[in-house]
C-alpha cells in the first residue's frame, strides 16, 4: 500500500502508532511517504493520500 502524508501530521500523528500498526498487520507491505511536496498521485499510483489546506 503506497501512502502520502504531510510530514508535520505524519511525524505528530501517524508515525507514533506505526509499530503496533505494523506488527498488528504483518502481511501488508506499506510504502508510507511523509512529504509536504505536491505530488502526481495518480501517475505514481498512491493507494491513500491525505492533504490539507484550503481548496
Amino acid at each position: 500500500m503506497k501512502v502520502a502524508i504531510p510530514a508535520s501530521f505524519g511525524g505528530h500523528c501517524v508515525a507514533p502508532l506505526l509499530l503496533d500498526w505494523a506488527e498488528k498487520y504483518q502481511n501488508l507491505n506499506l510504502d508510507l511517504r511523509f512529504s509536504d511536496t505536491d505530488h502526481n498521485f495518480v501517475a505514481e499510483r498512491y493507494d491513500l493520500t491525505i492533504r490539507r489546506g484550503s481548496v
